[in-house]
């Protein structure tokens, strides 16, 4: 993730802002230089997307990781 801290909920909604100013921008009339605006905003949902789910992965892991470890110390607590 970026340095900067945004909110998850904002993080979850960035693909969908991204999507809707291009989809704006489609209808402007900027010339040339909206079709590389549009292709930025592409390219950085589809970053986003990706750094939250390696991120939800990276949660689970650590989730799972620890009630594994928790069940480990009940287990040897008991012999």
């Amino acid at each position: 993730m970026s340095k900067i801290y945004l909110p998850d909920s904002i993080y979850e909604r960035l693909p969908v802002l991204y999507i809707f100013l291009a989809l704006l921008l489609i209808v402007t009339s900027l010339g040339p230089i909206k079709w590389l605006l549009i292709a930025a905003l592409v390219v950085a949902t589809m970053v986003v997307r990706r750094q939250r789910q390696a991120y939800r992965r990276a949660q689970r892991l650590r989730e799972s990781n620890a009630i594994m470890e928790k069940y480990q110390l009940s287990n040897s607590s008991f012999n």
